[in-house]
């Protein structure tokens, strides 16, 4: 093994424990959303940050239900959604429905949100997938993000 070769990540993390507010989601393909790797300090002891990363798939069973109900927790968090339209980059190739606070955002183009430590987020649900959507969410904690 080479002396970084560790630091590689191309597997998802197994034996995951979601929060409560993430629900029993099911990652494969069938039900919409597969893994693709993750980051916490269960997959590189004293890792500074934690990020889980899936892709979304069209035709899928997720659509139009709350994949993550609405919480708060005392650490940023940074979400990201990506579409895979190679004609036009800021295409989101569906529909992502996310709440902060209050305010209801409707998300049509590939786009990051930065939500602040003790700001209430979510529900988030995704309402259409024309193409596959790639995401991910980070924390700069060794919090487990999943």
């Amino acid at each position: 093994m080479l002396k970084y070769q560790k630091y590689f990540l191309v597997e998802p993390q197994t034996n995951l424990v979601l929060p409560e507010y993430r629900g029993k989601p099911t990652y494969t393909k069938e039900s919409g959303i597969t893994r693709v790797v993750d980051l916490s300090s269960k997959v590189i002891e004293n890792a500074a940050c934690s990020i889980g990363t899936t892709w979304i798939w069209p035709k899928s069973d997720i659509t139009d239900k709350i994949s993550v109900q609405a919480h708060i927790h005392p650490f940023v968090e940074v979400l990201g959604f990506f579409g895979t339209n190679p004609d036009d980059d800021h295409d989101l190739c569906g529909e992502v429905e996310i709440w902060i606070e209050d305010e209801k955002y409707i998300m049509t183009r590939s786009f990051m949100v930065y939500i602040p430590p003790g700001i209430k987020h979510c529900p988030l649900i995704v309402r259409r997938v024309e193409r596959p959507i790639f995401h991910f969410g980070v924390v700069p904690s060794n919090e487990e993000y999943v």
